[in-house]
């Protein structure tokens, strides 16, 4: 709901295959990856839930002085305006999951407990539970 809002109300603007590079080396770290993709989501929440915007304007300086997000230009740099919100949350999940994935490297302080392997039966349940439910609502909400 969150990403048709702002699809809605933003004219979305996608990246360029050399700020999308830039973007990767900038963020070569889970850790910074993390820290990217809350910013980013914090700016899509008021975008999506405010009115609506120049696409061109500055992304750093709407995050930074509207957002109040300080470290903003220290993530992203400058550059990308408001229009490439959802290319770089795209940018950004894909190279997080993909870090995640390939590393095993947990991006977020999760206790031990709940990072055992479930049982295959238990595990079967809750996939075939899960085909009802609308992933996309669930995590726009987030």
């Amino acid at each position: 709901e969150k990403f048709d809002m702002i699809r809605t109300k933003v004219h979305q603007i996608p990246l360029s295959a050399v700020a999308r590079g830039d973007i990767l080396k900038r963020l070569n770290r889970i850790r910074k990856l993390r820290q990217a993709l809350d910013h980013i989501d914090v700016v899509m929440g008021f975008l999506s839930a405010g009115g609506e915007v120049n696409p061109n304007d500055s992304l750093n300086e709407y995050a930074t002085t509207i957002l109040k997000i300080q470290d903003f230009n220290k993530v992203f740099g400058k550059g990308y305006c408001i229009g490439n919100i959802l290319a770089l949350w795209d940018v950004v999940a894909v190279e997080l999951a993909r870090k995640v994935t390939r590393t095993g490297v947990v991006p977020y302080s999760v206790h031990e407990c709940f990072q055992q392997k479930l049982p295959k039966k238990v595990e079967d349940k809750m996939n075939k539970d899960l085909e009802h439910v609308n992933l996309d609502l669930v995590l726009s909400t987030l």
